[in-house]
């Protein structure tokens, strides 16, 4: 009996058994899938006539940005690999973009840096001149803390006798 789910080229995609415009292998977008309910019979579109149907790659240019944080180091992740940043930027919000095997981060519409795009993730791609007029302060990222000494109080030692007496003027 068909339960609904089928695996094709690792995309899990889940059918009612009632579905009869699933057949395992051509995909249907929504529109095809209301013009072929209309029709009575799933049309036989080829995916040259839906590569026709998308819009121009320059109208799509400017969805293909993406929002990332800078990390402490100076690293931004994307797709599963570190691409350096110039330390100034470090902590701060960049957009990052794929373009023709290349990885372009900008900042505030300023090209900062760009890599060649890594096919291996856990890969640092280091930017050239990263770490430029950063100072070292003996291997310590932060100051080191400084301790304030406060001076002890004196107390001052009495015998139980003083407190007794205290005791009987109270009743």
């Amino acid at each position: 009996m068909d339960k609904g789910a089928h695996f094709y080229r690792c995309d899990f995609q889940v059918h009612t058994p009632r579905d009869i415009q699933w057949n395992g292998r051509t995909y249907m977008t929504v529109f095809i899938r209301s013009v072929s309910m209309v029709c009575g019979t799933p049309p036989k579109y080829s995916n040259a006539w839906i590569r026709q149907r998308l819009p121009p790659a320059d109208r799509l240019a400017k969805y293909r940005f993406e929002v990332q944080k800078v990390s402490r180091d100076g690293f931004v992740s994307y797709d599963g690999v570190r691409y350096g940043v110039p330390w100034p930027h470090s902590g701060r919000e960049v957009t990052v973009r794929d373009v023709g095997g290349f990885i372009e981060i900008y900042r505030e519409q300023q090209l900062m840096a760009r890599h060649k795009k890594q096919a291996q993730s856990r890969t640092l791609a280091m930017c050239e001149r990263q770490y430029a007029n950063l100072s070292t302060t003996q291997g310590n990222v932060y100051p080191k803390p400084l301790g304030i000494r406060i001076p002890v109080q004196d107390v001052e030692v009495r015998s139980l006798e003083v407190y007794e007496r205290l005791m009987e003027v109270g009743t």
